[in-house]
């Protein structure tokens, strides 16, 4: 299943607010290393990171 925007925004709340990763991945039927993952690329890239499009982009490119 792949997790919409909201769901992954819903996610990092969650997890900030203190949540747990277990709780999180059961709510969303995900695996934990999905809610790891969406966590290290908010607290690495941004909001922005979700918005775009892609696996292959490459980030910080400008033309």
């Amino acid at each position: 299943m792949k997790l919409k925007l909201e769901d992954k925004l819903k996610i990092i709340t969650m997890y900030e607010v203190g949540d747990s990763i277990s709780s999180i991945s059961k709510k969303f039927k995900v695996c934990e290393s999905v809610v790891n993952r969406i966590n290290r690329q908010y607290r690495e890239h941004g909001i922005e990171s979700f918005k775009t499009k892609g696996k292959n982009m490459v980030r910080g490119s400008k033309k």
